[in-house]
């Protein structure tokens, strides 16, 4: 193997993860805007929808920790983000919604730990 395909392998298998962590957040997005209608369409309260469009506002958290998320922590919120993914469809409309929010909720507190560590390594 050459010097010169290692990086390009290691870059495609980077792209790989990536479009595979927005495809997966776009999905969750996605199911959990559609949960919101839902419960709309059923008459619930306003508040719960209202508390689970808060879900969207996670990235705030990082702002609170005193470091970044990488290494194991970043891995589990990741692991958790595909188990919401994949038992979302499995459940019903009530629970769709709120484990389809935790999912956008750890996506959207994922990506911006992978960008930062991303940047911090190509300085």
């Amino acid at each position: 193997m050459t010097e010169s395909s290692v990086p390009a392998k290691t870059h495609l298998v980077e792209v790989g993860h990536y479009s595979l962590l927005y495809l997966l957040l776009f999905q969750l997005v996605s199911a959990f805007v559609e949960g919101i209608y839902v419960s709309g369409f059923l008459g619930t309260s306003i508040p719960a929808e209202v508390v689970s469009v808060v879900l969207f506002l996670s990235p705030l958290v990082l702002v609170l920790l005193p470091t970044d998320l990488s290494g194991r922590p970043l891995g589990l919120v990741g692991e958790a983000m595909l188990a919401c993914r994949i038992a979302e469809p499995l459940l019903l409309a009530r629970w769709r919604l709120h484990v389809a929010g935790l999912g956008v909720a750890r996506s959207l507190i994922r990506c911006p730990s992978l960008l930062r560590g991303r940047q911090d390594s190509e300085e």
